[in-house]
């Protein structure tokens, strides 16, 4: 038995080929009785190592690195999204709170207001509540008004202030020469 094999580069596949002969071994006895050899072929894959697909690995982890960023920049936008939203509503909140107070200032600078104030709270009396008493005075008359006690008797003390201050004044007024 003879074996001769080959290999094909296109298919990598290795082809082995056995003569089996019924004849004795002598080459001149073998040519003559060529029509009784046997030829037997059998075709046998090869196991040959393919290379490992290193560009496959980078073209994946390429494709995974651009998810994860996509990924990324949708949770940043999100939320980016959310806080506009909060600070938004945080705008009209204050907008609102804006308003009522401009309000409220407006109706403390209001004129109305002012006097409801000043007579509910401070009792200020209107000029509607007070008796009003026209005195005609000549150019050389003076008035002077004292403020009597509730009990209705003037403070001597009071009394005594102004006169002191009248006399001051008019000593002033002596030296000056604006008599």
């Amino acid at each position: 038995m003879k074996t001769n094999g080959y290999r094909s580069q296109s298919d990598n596949r290795i082809s082995i080929t056995r003569t089996y002969e019924n004849t004795p071994s002598s080459e001149q006895e073998r040519r003559n009785k060529v029509g009784k050899v046997k030829v037997k072929t059998h075709t046998v894959k090869s196991k040959s190592k393919k290379p490992f697909p290193v560009g496959l690995v980078i073209i994946l982890v390429i494709l995974t690195v651009l998810l994860m960023m996509c990924v990324s920049n949708y949770v940043t936008l999100n939320e980016y999204t959310r806080e506009v939203s909060d600070l938004r509503q945080e705008l009209d909140t204050l907008k609102s709170e804006e308003k009522k107070l401009n309000s409220e200032l407006d109706r403390k600078y209001d004129l109305v207001e002012i006097e409801k104030y000043a007579k509910d709270e401070l009792g200020l009396m209107g000029s509607e509540d007070v008796d009003k008493k026209y005195i005609d005075v000549k150019d050389d008359e003076k008035i002077e008004v004292y403020e009597v006690e509730e009990d209705g008797t003037m403070n001597a003390v009071t009394d005594a202030l102004f006169a002191l201050a009248d006399n001051l004044l008019k000593s002033w007024n002596n030296l000056l020469g604006n008599e």
